[in-house]
């Protein structure tokens, strides 16, 4: 599957709001959990969150429970 030349130019130039090299952090979650720290290394991490999906869109998608 590809995507239209429209589609790209607006994904680079409107939709991408940040590119982040996440090396240096990956390494230091690496190197926590290779020490059995790794309680250290998820609080270096986003809390993960629970969003909310409408009963339709959760049965389009296979998320029905």
């Amino acid at each position: 599957m590809g995507l239209s030349r429209t589609v790209i130019e607006r994904y680079v130039k409107e939709w991408m709001v940040e590119i982040r090299d996440c090396t240096p952090l990956v390494s230091k979650l690496r190197d926590l959990i290779a020490n059995g720290r790794a309680s250290q290394a998820q609080r270096l991490l986003p809390r993960e969150r629970v969003y909310p999906v409408e009963a339709g869109v959760a049965r389009r998608l296979g998320m029905e429970e």
